[in-house]
């Protein structure tokens, strides 16, 4: 459900987790992790992190060769079936995984340790760039013609990701084919943010959208009144979506309506995200961090909502940069946000919304992975959780297509998004996001 540079690798990745049930039928006997040092597990996960190139198929590749294949700190079952559970929660995967495997060796504070490092490299190495970015980069003409090309190869991997991403999400789980409702829910996702329907509110909706519309095709219930039901729950929808549109415009009062003539339409944290306090740079990577649904590229409509058009913190072209840099360096794809950070509040705020976006992949496993393992076997959770993926398609497509009208603002911006879109389609090797990158820099 995650995006990533691999089409084969993610294919084997989710047949086995899809075929592996979330319920543990053996004991506590098939984990064998090794009781290491704190230094040992730190240096141990800060070599993984100084690795973690490509994306989080390679990054959950590498974990697995080394530490189930081949030291065999739990079965491969029950690697499969942790990595289910964490394909369903919010976060980057290999790092919940880093922080599993240091539960088994350590306890809480191994998991803490283990994380910390697999993270560790790539937020150093994003913050030197980042530094170097805004310090002497912007005042370069061979610099500022380079990250455009970057851009636009930055603007088709948004594309890309967008299609891996529905490959997965509007498939229904149980059927395994592409489900209407689901379609549906995407498509209706995307009118919302191009009206700038508060995108929190339609994650929700489209949530419990798709729970009541399942739940209606009891077979105990007629066809008819199954058909009635979803044609009064489509109703509904847009009654709600009206509704808020309705009650957003008698909130805003005409200094604000001026203000957001240049964002996407109202919105109701606006006021948080205005200013550039350090509290609000924190709390934009912690809620980003929480909508992580199907990857990284998950969180770019969010965050460039609030901190582009809101906030107002770095334009559109320095975004796309900071998802460019993100690309080229070993790290999860969310250490954009390191960058997001900088430009609003210096090395204080590049830290603090780093730390936002990285708790909820931490908390998960520090309170309790048994208690998430359970909890996602809710088929109403499910259920939801399906819904507001399908959701998160249909955002991040209007999120792309914006990328792309700031991109490719010449022909030869055009013709680096199109070859690279290729390539991307093409070749499935791990290093082929590197070389788009690198390639399009060049060119640019």
């Amino acid at each position: 459900m995650k995006e990533s540079t691999s089409d084969t690798l993610d294919s084997r990745i989710t047949i086995a987790t899809k075929e592996t049930p979330l319920v543990s039928q053996e004991s506590d006997a098939d984990i064998n992790a090794p009781h290491l040092s704190y230094p040992q597990l730190f240096i141990l996960f800060l070599w993984f992190g100084l690795r973690a190139w490509g994306g989080p198929v390679p990054q959950i590749a590498m974990l697995k060769q080394q530490l189930v294949e081949d030291e065999k700190w739990i079965s491969m079952e029950r690697f499969h079936r942790v990595l289910s559970v964490y394909q369903i929660l919010p976060g980057p995967e290999a790092t919940e995984l880093c922080c599993y495997f240091g539960m088994l060796a350590r306890g809480r504070l191994g998991s803490f340790v283990a994380g910390f490092a697999f993270v560790l490299p790539g937020f150093i190495m994003m913050l030197l760039l980042t530094s170097l970015y805004f310090s002497y980069g912007l005042d370069q003409p061979w610099f500022r013609a380079s990250m455009q090309g970057i851009q636009c190869a930055v603007t088709a991997m948004v594309f890309r990701a967008v299609h891996k991403i529905a490959e997965h999400a509007l498939i229904n789980s149980e059927t395994k084919q592409i489900s209407y409702y689901l379609l549906f829910i995407s498509l209706f996702s995307l009118w919302q943010s191009v009206i700038g329907v508060n995108f929190l509110l339609t994650l929700v909706g489209c949530g419990f959208f798709y729970l009541l519309a399942i739940k209606s095709q009891n077979p105990d219930i007629s066809r008819r009144v199954q058909l009635w039901l979803v044609i009064t729950l489509v109703f509904s929808l847009f009654c709600w979506v009206g509704g808020i549109l309705f009650w957003q415009n008698l909130s805003s009062t005409p200094e604000q309506e001026s203000s957001q003539d240049d964002e996407t339409g109202p919105v109701l944290l606006a006021n948080l995200f205005r200013g550039k306090s350090l509290g609000s740079i924190f709390l934009l990577g912690l809620m980003s961090g929480c909508l992580t649904f199907g990857g990284a590229y998950t969180a770019i409509p969010f965050m460039q909502y609030y901190a582009v058009y809101v906030g107002g913190w770095l334009t559109n072209q320095e975004f796309l940069s900071g998802i460019a840099l993100s690309s080229i360096i070993p790290a999860p794809l969310v250490i954009f946000s390191t960058f997001v950070g900088f430009s609003a509040g210096g090395l204080g705020g590049a830290v603090l919304i780093t730390i936002g976006m990285f708790l909820p992949a931490f908390t998960f496993t520090l309170v309790g992975h048994n208690f998430f393992e359970k909890l996602v076997q809710m088929q109403p959770l499910q259920l939801f959780l399906e819904g507001t993926t399908a959701a998160i398609v249909g955002l991040i497509s209007q999120s792309a297509f914006g990328l792309a009208k700031d991109a490719l603002i010449n022909t030869m911006g055009s013709v680096i998004f199109f070859l690279s879109l290729g390539s991307l389609y093409y070749f499935t090797d791990r290093v082929v996001t590197f070389a788009v990158i690198v390639t399009s820099s060049l060119a640019g």
